[in-house]
């Protein structure tokens, strides 16, 4: 009985610890949104170097789950737009509901050089 009780527990033990300490590494899409919303282009490259998706979303960070690109373009962050584009984040993407894109806000926001950005990036309000 007990040699079947360590032949399920120790493998279960470590498999939760290999997932917690991927899990603790891995980049926080908390994280890397409020480094967006902050303009904080170091630790936003930091995250994009380390693998985070760049069209991540988290309704824990904003209820409506904008991407990094939708907020960086509310916030006119031109240099954290243009890092976004090049890690592949979608430039069509919309609020959760099927809202607003990131061109249609930046333009919006009078943000030109943005909306010039995205459009380039095949954007579409």
């Amino acid at each position: 009985m007990l040699k079947y009780l360590v032949l399920i527990f120790v493998p279960a033990v470590i498999i939760a610890m290999l997932f917690l300490r991927a899990y603790a590494k891995g980049p926080s899409a908390k994280k890397f949104l409020k480094a967006v919303e902050e303009g904080n282009t170091q630790a936003v490259g930091s995250f994009i170097k380390k693998g985070i998706d760049a069209n991540v979303r988290d309704a824990k960070f904003d209820e409506e789950q904008n991407t990094a690109l939708i907020i960086a373009s509310i916030y006119g962050h031109k240099d954290i737009v243009e890092m976004l584009l090049k890690a592949k984040a979608d430039p069509n993407a919309r609020y959760d509901d099927g809202g607003n894109t990131a061109l249609k806000l930046a333009n919006q926001k009078g943000y030109t050089e943005i909306a010039d950005i995205l459009k380039n990036a095949g954007a579409k309000e």
